[in-house]
């Protein structure tokens, strides 16, 4: 299974909802623990806690909002509502994102239990949707900014690089259906740093311009394609992934089985890679040998070796000074 990834129907891409940043990103966080293999039942727990909400979206200067902002927006996700048209075009569907939120102020941990009505468009997808890595835009701080990334990759995704929409639907796939009614506003306030932050801080490059109809604008163009630093890792990234299959076959034994564990996904993978840039010595077996026996789950094994290893070294700081 692909790691760290975000699984999407398109339609659920295209449908109508407004969400705002931090409910974004825990909902993101969320989608991308799932294993789009397996089913998904409503019944499953999806958690973010602030240290790994810090470690993903949050940088030194605003850490300390973390817990703030992922209890708010723990609260509120269960309040917003998703406006889907059926596959025939003949019915509009109202749903929830989520059933059930729970916030726990001791563990300092959001989680979330997807409704039944959205399980359809997050799991088990087999045509019709977009895959995208989480690590490609942690950086946006713009919501208009991740709906547009969202579109740009889909529509890639269906071999197109233009794309050119009225602008009126523009605004209501990003659920601004009665805001910005002036374009100087929706330049200022959309465009603007939606293209910024894209063109910095993403894995795509994208230019966008409006068309006039008569003496008003009408239509939006956009124009988009993947950056080429962006596909050459992407090679490498399948390069590297054809040589673990290679040694992966040698590994197994007469009798079909493997004998190596199965790669870590989403949030699992994301700490494994910050320990290891220190601590190249932690390997999956070792996490998963240290799960089985404490008892763990790997995220918490993971949260705890990265908790030991700080404080080893805030220890070896003070012994310094």
């Amino acid at each position: 299974m692909d790691n760290n990834l975000v699984y999407k129907a398109n339609a659920l891409i295209e449908a109508s909802y407004s969400l705002t940043l931090n409910e974004q990103r825990l909902l993101l966080a969320c989608i991308s623990q799932i294993d789009s293999n397996k089913p998904l039942d409503a019944n499953m727990p999806f958690t973010l806690n602030v240290e790994q909400a810090r470690d993903l979206f949050y940088s030194e200067s605003d850490r300390d909002n973390a817990y703030r902002d992922l209890n708010l927006a723990c609260e509120r996700l269960f309040q917003r509502d998703v406006r889907f048209k059926s596959e025939d075009e003949t019915k509009r569907v109202l749903t929830r994102f989520i059933s059930t939120a729970k916030f726990d102020d001791t563990l300092q941990e959001a989680t979330l239990y997807f409704s039944v009505g959205i399980l359809p468009y997050i799991s088990q997808l087999k045509e019709n949707f977009t895959r995208y890595r989480v690590e490609n835009m942690v950086q946006l701080t713009s919501t208009h900014a991740i709906r547009v990334y969202e579109l740009i990759v889909m529509w890639a995704s269906q071999n197109q690089s233009y794309k050119e929409l009225e602008i009126d639907k523009f605004k209501e796939l990003l659920g601004l259906d009665l805001k910005y009614k002036q374009t100087g506003d929706l330049n200022k306030f959309v465009i603007t740093p939606v293209l910024e932050q894209i063109n910095d801080r993403t894995d795509y490059h994208l230019e966008i311009k409006l068309r006039k109809i008569g003496r008003s604008f009408q239509f939006i163009q956009l124009r988009f394609n993947r950056k080429t630093e962006a596909i050459n890792k992407d090679v490498q990234r399948k390069k590297l992934k054809a040589k673990v299959t290679e040694k992966t076959k040698k590994l197994i034994g007469n009798n079909g089985q493997q004998k190596t564990p199965s790669s870590f996904a989403g949030l699992q993978l994301i700490l494994l890679k910050q320990i290891q840039k220190n601590h190249p010595e932690i390997t999956e077996k070792y996490v998963r040998d240290y799960a089985e026996q404490s008892g763990l789950d790997i995220v918490q094994v993971l949260e705890k070796i990265k908790a030991d290893y700080k404080a080893a070294e805030d220890f070896s700081l003070e012994k310094t000074d």
